[in-house]
């Protein structure tokens, strides 16, 4: 039961990324399609490494970064919570996140707030020991930021440190 809410919540993330993101996905490859065209009409190495260097620096980078974040959210919720209800999602213009229900201790709440900018951090890190040309390292470091008060990890981890050892009704 527990690794089929875990996928489950994992399919929630993707679709609901997709779904939310789809005009950013869309408008990335049009740039990237448009780029690397004028690069062949012109015959220009330089307009084509600059249409490459969008593709891995969106996709590769930006992209692949938040979804490593949310995914990393998605999993420790389903593997933390004490009563899991639902996961949705929830975006806007700048912003995509997922929203649990449910009963969660703060333990819980701020190992989840914690795990998705870690984990991002940690596979950016991962892959520049791995790979030497992996030049993409700050996309996944800034996702450290997110533990700052500011953003909603941030606020997340307080919470989950001020209710440490109490269970506490979310999203409801």
């Amino acid at each position: 039961m527990k690794s089929q809410k875990l996928w489950c919540s994992i399919l929630t993330v993707l679709y609901g990324f997709l779904k939310s993101c789809a005009f950013l996905l869309v408008g990335g490859v049009a740039i990237a399609g448009t780029i690397l065209a004028v690069s062949v009409y012109y015959e220009s190495p330089m307009i084509w490494d600059l249409g490459v260097s969008f593709v891995k620096h969106f996709y590769f980078g930006l992209v692949a970064g938040f979804l490593i974040h949310e995914i990393a959210h998605a999993l420790l919720l389903s593997i933390t919570m004490r009563e899991l209800k639902d996961i949705r999602t929830e975006s806007s213009f700048a912003r995509f996140s997922i929203i649990a229900s449910g009963r969660s201790t703060g333990r819980g709440i701020f190992v989840t707030a914690m795990g998705g900018p870690v984990a991002a951090a940690a596979f950016g890190f991962f892959m520049n020991v791995v790979s030497s040309n992996f030049d993409l390292f700050a996309w996944y470091f800034l996702h450290l930021f997110f533990l700052l008060p500011l953003f909603g990890d941030g606020r997340a981890i307080i919470f989950g440190i001020r209710h440490w050892r109490s269970v506490v009704d979310i999203g409801e």
